[in-house]
């Protein structure tokens, strides 16, 4: 889960800071990577 909370983080921050307004970018962020996380995740599990 570390990997995947990371990885969240990095993506979030990436995105506020280019766009600037952190908390709404950041949960754009997650809405369009966390299915691919997810499935990463999935994949590293299994």
């Amino acid at each position: 889960m570390a990997f995947l909370r990371d990885k969240l983080a990095a993506v979030g921050e990436a995105r506020s800071s280019r766009l600037g307004s952190s908390s709404r970018t950041m949960a754009e962020g997650l809405k369009t990577t966390l299915p691919s996380a997810v499935a990463a995740l999935g994949r590293e599990k299994w």
